[in-house]
């Protein structure tokens, strides 16, 4: 019995050393982090950038400049124009960069926006040069008469329009004036008065006793008073030029169709020299039409006149 309360003794003994020894934990309390939002600084505008901004807010309430420097038309970019940060304005015009001056820019709710200078195509979506009234006014002469408009390269020279063929570089038309062979070559004829009357073989023009009276006579006196008015009138030019108005000469400018033009020419007979003035024609419906030309070296012209006479006998 002593022995069983000797082991039970150091047993608890034991047991107690064991607890002693055993590591204790440890609770730390835990701090508190409260994280708090720092403000996005709000970008500066540049003083011109926020200038050009409200002029274009001014304007009205179709058109607003973005701070990423784009301009919009209600909800929609407006091609090729950009504003950079420090307020200059800049479009593309045919990949170049071109800086604008904000008083050549107009915004307008009804009008949209005008570009001193330059205008949208439309059909591309790009700045390109505008046309000045000069060229559009050789443009509108060129399409009046029959003549491809992106056959030409438009210039100006000395102050005027001048219009080059694209292909080949020869002169078209200068301040409104047609070079001949340019204008016969290039004219199209599909919609002008047909005839079967050929060119006399070997010479650039038809026989004349045989349509002179039916047909040559009767439209070269409506193509004359039309260009130089009546009789009276021409001699009262006459008189104060000293020159005959109205010597003509034909031309074939549709070698297939037949077409006949005419070309008008002033003649200084104290001179002997010839210019030419005018090409007249006549459309299928019997209307008369004329342009100036340049005046051509009458070997040139006798040259142009054989050659679209054998155009006629080519197969």
């Amino acid at each position: 019995m002593k022995k069983i309360s000797f082991l039970i003794t150091i047993i608890i003994v034991f047991l107690l050393s064991a607890c002693a020894s055993a590591p204790q934990a440890t609770v730390t309390p835990q701090a508190t982090v409260t994280l708090t939002a720092i403000p996005t600084p709000t970008p500066t505008l540049h003083p011109q950038f926020a200038a050009l901004q409200e002029q274009i807010a001014a304007s009205g309430e179709r058109f607003t400049l973005h701070a990423d420097g784009l301009l919009y038309d209600g909800e929609t970019p407006i091609p090729g124009v950009t504003v950079s940060p420090d307020g200059a304005m800049t479009i593309a015009v045919d990949g170049e960069t071109v800086t604008l001056d904000p008083a050549d820019v107009d915004f307008d709710d009804e009008k949209g926006i005008t570009i001193e200078g330059y205008e949208l195509d439309e059909e591309t979506g790009a700045w390109v040069e505008a046309i000045s009234p000069a060229e559009q006014a050789a443009r509108d002469l060129l399409i009046e008469h029959r003549f491809d408009v992106e056959l030409v390269d438009f210039r100006v020279e000395d102050g005027v329009i001048v219009g080059y063929d694209r292909e080949t570089g020869e002169l078209a038309f200068r301040d409104g004036k047609f070079d001949i062979r340019w204008a016969v070559e290039h004219m199209d004829t599909s919609d002008l008065m047909p005839t079967e009357i050929k060119p006399i073989k070997g010479l650039g023009g038809p026989e004349d006793a045989l349509y002179y009276d039916s047909y040559f006579h009767p439209r070269g006196l409506q193509m004359l008073e039309l260009i130089y008015g009546s009789l009276e009138e021409r001699r009262k030019l006459r008189a104060e030029t000293g020159e005959l108005v109205g010597v003509s000469s034909l031309i074939l400018l549709d070698p297939q169709r037949l077409v006949w033009g005419e070309v008008f020419k002033s003649y200084n007979e104290a001179e002997d020299t010839r210019h030419e003035q005018y090409l007249a024609y006549q459309d299928a419906e019997g209307g008369i039409h004329y342009f100036e030309v340049l005046e051509m070296d009458d070997d040139l012209f006798m040259d142009l006149w054989y050659e679209r006479g054998r155009l006629a006998y080519e197969e």
